[in-house]
């Protein structure tokens, strides 16, 4: 979880929802890229990453972890900031171990139609966009996510 937000009661609801970090803006550069290397560990130690997948959604020839080359992993990335989105790319970039192809979107409507369209590993969703905003927007994106796993950031400081 990324917000504005320190209270307890916000840590502790965050937590109580099974996120593995909760980082405070403004943002600690070197925190932030410590929980984006913990995302790649996230995917070797206990997700095993998924293999990347073709436009019809059937796994690629030869994707995979054990490739010789790095891994590769398809993220959405529905962020409106510039700013934000290239803090995430630069961390994400980092990574010897996965290649992370990164897709970015700046509103709802048009995440969900590339949803509908294309396969992707893992949805990352700013919760405040245009478009969109809130619970809201995280009930769209899950549920056209489908089993994707979707990872919020956000600077709202509400439920």
């Amino acid at each position: 979880v990324l917000t504005t937000s320190s209270s307890e009661d916000d840590l502790v609801g965050a937590y109580g929802s099974h996120a593995n970090c909760f980082i405070t803006k403004p943002i600690d550069l070197s925190q932030f890229a410590r929980v984006a290397r913990s995302l790649e560990n996230f995917w070797f130690e206990i997700v095993t990453l998924p293999p990347a997948h073709d436009g019809a959604g059937e796994p690629s020839v030869g994707a995979g972890p054990t490739d010789s080359g790095p891994a590769k992993c398809r993220v959405l990335l529905i962020e409106d900031s510039p700013t934000d989105a290239l803090l995430l790319e630069a961390a994400l970039a980092e990574s010897n171990a996965v290649k992370f192809e990164i897709q970015r979107v700046d509103r709802l409507s048009i995440a969900l139609d590339r949803l509908r369209a294309e396969r992707f590993d893992v949805v990352v969703t700013d919760l405040r966009l245009p478009d969109s905003e809130g619970v809201v927007t995280l009930r769209r994106v899950c549920r056209a996510a489908g089993d994707t796993p979707v990872i919020v950031l956000t600077t709202m400081d509400d439920e």
